[in-house]
């Protein structure tokens, strides 16, 4: 299993699962009709980081770095990875839990 940074090619292949989480109006407060482009922008670009589980080549979840807010509270930031591994659960509050998760206890 590799975490690494996203690239256009994974957010393509990661696209469908993305659209399917934000169109269910449950996890994100994103905009439901989104199209590629601005989720492209918003998830990979606007992040300060962002990075996908890949395995065997295929993309297991994603998730992206960047500040909740602006100002004294700018150094807060919140991991939110998407999966289709039914198994794991849909948000992590830091990224050590998800690292310490996909490491530590593998699901298949």
């Amino acid at each position: 299993m590799q975490i690494i940074e996203i690239t256009k090619r994974d957010f393509e292949l990661f696209w469908p699962v993305f659209k399917e989480v934000v169109s269910a109006q449950e996890t994100y407060a994103f905009d439901p009709e989104i199209d590629f482009e601005s989720a492209y922008n918003l998830w990979c670009l606007s992040a300060q980081k962002t990075y996908v589980i890949k395995e065997n080549g295929l993309i297991l979840g994603s998730y992206y770095i960047k500040p909740n807010a602006s100002g004294p509270s700018a150094h807060i930031s919140s991991v939110h990875p998407e999966t289709q591994i039914s198994a794991l659960p849909k948000t992590y509050s830091s990224l050590a839990g998800i690292i310490n998760l996909l490491i530590n206890k593998p699901y298949r």
